[in-house]
């Protein structure tokens, strides 16, 4: 035999024995439980415990893959001993799109899915294996993405445990992604919950051969209903794995807003329906809504946000302006809610203790800017509301409340600060510009004796850890003047003790030229010193204390002899004990004209008061 010969047949046995081991390898492949072995190489990439009770590959006019019992553990420390569990998963993948690929999966079907994200012990990320590595590039390169052509996932269970220790919870009893080729049209469709509230997605999207052309746009139509909630985007994602580069109009319906308390967290008590439209943008950690509009019940307003995601561990910054027409806060509650007939509002539990706390590391960061042509709460109908507020570490500030009432024009300003375990809380407020008898009126006091221009401050002050126990230490002090106005003659001469009421019953008014009351208040109980009213048929004084709490008073007026007639007594009047039927009295005359005409106690008053109330000519003698 030539040597050619024997060349030529020894690589015919040599080729013959690769054939026969590749394909007895093969065979053995098909055949064996690749589990263990697939379970030990991704505990060495992902340096995370993982076991996968059965792992086969085998042939039914494709490549098929069956996985069951997939388990990779969770970090020491976690809340749950499992950070995925897989109960069993079957593929099918096109064999030629291994050596070509992209890869091709003609269809994955998945039971019993159980994912679990969390930071644990040193705020570490249990989504995060092995050591830390470079960020990767955003976007993505997509050009290797699989396609799948056909996914049915069932009973998948996602918990996300925030580092506030926040849970967010979603199910899907069943997921569906179906298209008919790489180049053709996606959709999906989704059924299951978030935070308990039944969720309906239906999304369409772009062709995966579209896909793998990020960042070039890729289009994205995806609705979520729950019950007759309705919300959608219909726009473009330049890297849709990461929701980033998105753009595109949003619009949410909501028929009752409380129906969805469960899902965004917390309690509404509002059963109104709201609706908002708009273009959403986010670009990295940048999100935008520059042109929100909608409704909320019947009534129109604007909206415009940006919001900014803190790197972590840090809060997320957000801004946004509001324009209301008319809101009606009567709707947030459930007097004013409206729900369909026959059905019936949810019962609200209210506790009686309201913490007071300053987050000193808040999760999201507030500037709030918020204007209302019309408020109405209650009997309260207001015009020409400007609010702004802001939360930051530590603090919450009202920088200006500014509204229109009965004429009248109200500013408050304040803030809270967390001081140790206590919050303080300081609130400033002025209100000018208004009818005095019009403005009494507005809040149902009738008759009204007294009218004219005022102006009026409060300050006050509670320090505490719940808002209701705060309130009962309040320290507050309030300002009333006037430099004009009229009071009811009636009143004058009945304070005067005039001797005339007994043969006629005084009309008219006397012309106010001067007032001054000053109330000093700890909690419910307070003091009212001085109150000087100059009109021109007399001066009248009044002291006093009272404690709304217990429902009492104890309060002395009078006149000053020497501005009223002949016919005035001058005695001063005392005017004490229960507030539903007190006794009135006869003072004493001197010692009681003499405490009411005393020295001024304003120590107590607020540096910027004690200078208004001095300004005014009942305290100056002008």
């Amino acid at each position: 035999m030539s040597s050619r010969r024997r060349i030529a047949l020894a690589a015919a046995v040599l080729l013959a024995l690769i054939v026969f081991a590749a394909g007895g390898s093969l065979i053995w492949a098909m055949h064996a439980n690749l589990g263990p072995f697939a379970a030990r190489l991704a505990s060495a990439r992902l340096h995370r415990p993982v076991s996968a009770g059965e792992l086969r590959v085998g042939w039914n006019g494709g490549i098929t893959v069956m996985l069951r019992d997939l388990r990779v553990d969770n970090l020491e420390g976690g809340s749950g001993p499992v950070m995925v569990g897989l109960r069993q998963l079957d593929a099918v993948v096109e064999p030629r799109s291994i050596l070509s690929g992209p890869l091709v999966v003609r269809s994955v079907a998945v039971d019993g899915v159980n994912l679990l994200l969390e930071r644990v012990t040193g705020d570490a990320a249990n989504w995060k294996f092995g050591p830390p590595r470079p960020k990767p590039a955003s976007p993505p390169d997509l050009a290797a993405f699989p396609t799948v052509l056909d996914a049915a996932v069932h009973d998948f269970a996602f918990t996300f445990r925030t580092s506030s220790g926040a849970i967010l919870d979603a199910k899907a009893a069943s997921f569906a992604l179906r298209t008919p080729a790489r180049d053709q049209p996606i959709e999906v469709v989704a059924d299951g919950s978030y935070n308990g509230t039944p969720m309906h997605v239906e999304g369409n999207f772009q062709s995966f051969d579209r896909l793998r052309l990020v960042p070039q746009p890729f289009g994205t139509s995806v609705q979520i209903k729950s019950g007759d909630a309705v919300a959608e985007f219909k726009g473009t994602m330049t890297d849709p794995l990461n929701f980033d580069g998105v753009t595109g109009p949003v619009y949410l319906n909501v028929p009752f807003l409380s129906d969805l308390q469960d899902a965004i967290g917390f309690s509404i008590d509002a059963n109104l329906p709201v609706s908002l439209a708009g273009t959403l943008t986010k670009t990295g950690d940048d999100w935008d809504l520059p042109d929100g509009n909608g409704l909320i019940d019947e009534d129109a307003f604007t909206l415009s946000g940006h919001m900014k995601e803190g790197p972590h561990g840090q809060a997320d910054d957000v801004k946004f302006s509001a324009v209301f027409d008319r809101l009606d806060l009567n709707l947030l509650t459930d007097a004013g809610a409206k729900r369909p007939k026959g059905t019936k509002a949810p019962r609200n539990v209210r506790s009686a203790s309201i913490p007071l706390y300053v987050d000193d590391k808040p999760l999201t960061l507030l500037d709030a800017n918020v204007n209302v042509k019309q408020l109405i709460y209650g009997r309260f109908n207001a015009s020409d509301v400007a609010l702004r507020a802001k939360l930051v570490p530590k603090r919450i500030s009202l920088d200006n409340l500014s509204l229109l009432y009965a004429g009248a024009r109200a500013v408050v300003s304040g803030a809270a600060e967390q001081k140790g375990p206590m919050a303080q809380v300081d609130v400033t407020a002025n209100l000018s510009g208004g009818d005095l008898r019009t403005l009494l009126r507005s809040v149902g006091v009738s008759p009204v004796p007294i009218g004219g221009g005022f102006a009026a401050q409060a300050v006050s002050t509670m320090t505490g850890d719940d808002l209701v126990r705060a309130m009962r230490g309040a320290h507050t002090s309030a300002l009333v003047t006037m430099t004009s106005g009229s009071l009811d003659t009636n009143i004058v001469e009945m304070i005067s003790l005039n001797a005339r009421r007994l043969f006629r019953k005084p009309t008219g008014a006397s012309g106010i030229s001067c007032m001054l009351g000053v109330v000093d208040m700890n909690g419910l109980a307070g003091r009212l010193r001085p109150l000087r009213i100059r009109t021109s048929d007399g001066t009248l004084a009044g002291v006093g204390s009272f404690d709304l709490q217990k429902k009492w008073l104890d309060l002395t007026v009078g006149s000053l002899s020497s501005t009223t007639d002949f016919f005035a007594l001058d005695i001063p009047i005392s005017i004490s004990g229960s507030l539903d039927n007190p006794h009135v009295r006869p003072a004493g005359k001197s010692t009681a004209r003499d405490h009411l005409f005393s020295g001024d106690e304003l120590g107590g008053l607020p540096p910027a008061q004690q200078a208004a109330a001095r300004a005014n000519r009942c305290l100056s003698g002008r």
